[in-house]
């Protein structure tokens, strides 16, 4: 697993695109402004555990613009939706609430979000690591 084991005392360094690894919890959170671009928010693989998770984001929604978030296990797209201020000004936002992950032993990780505009993206996924 891309992660960073750390005991009882450890303490945050900062947002990253890997997961750390605290006893047998995980997290990983990211902050990024990006612009009409794709850019992966995380990008891990695990080893012979397992982990159950749950991904949330949040965003500064600009008039007219929409965000497409894509997970890939092994490269493989097992889920993708899109936040929307379009013209429709639905504020769609799916990630608003946690999403539940399972993510098998042995997996490519890969969190890819692709704007159509300027946009302030937060995300962040937290677990417990079984195995």
């Amino acid at each position: 697993m891309s992660k960073t084991k750390t005991g009882s005392n450890a303490q945050f360094t900062g947002a990253g695109q890997g997961l750390t690894v605290i006893g047998n919890h995980c997290y990983a959170y990211y902050y990024r402004s990006i612009d009409s671009e794709t850019f992966n928010y995380f990008d891990f693989a695990t080893g012979k555990e397992y982990i159950v998770a749950s991904l949330i984001g949040g965003r500064n929604m600009k008039s007219g613009a929409e965000c497409t978030v894509q997970i890939f296990f092994n490269e493989v797209t097992v889920f993708k939706t899109k936040w929307d201020n379009g013209t429709s000004g639905t504020n769609n936002n799916p990630l608003a609430s946690a999403t539940p992950l399972i993510i098998p032993p042995l997996t490519s990780v890969r969190v890819a979000l692709t704007t159509d505009a300027q946009d302030e993206i937060s995300m962040g996924i937290t677990g417990r690591v079984y195995g």
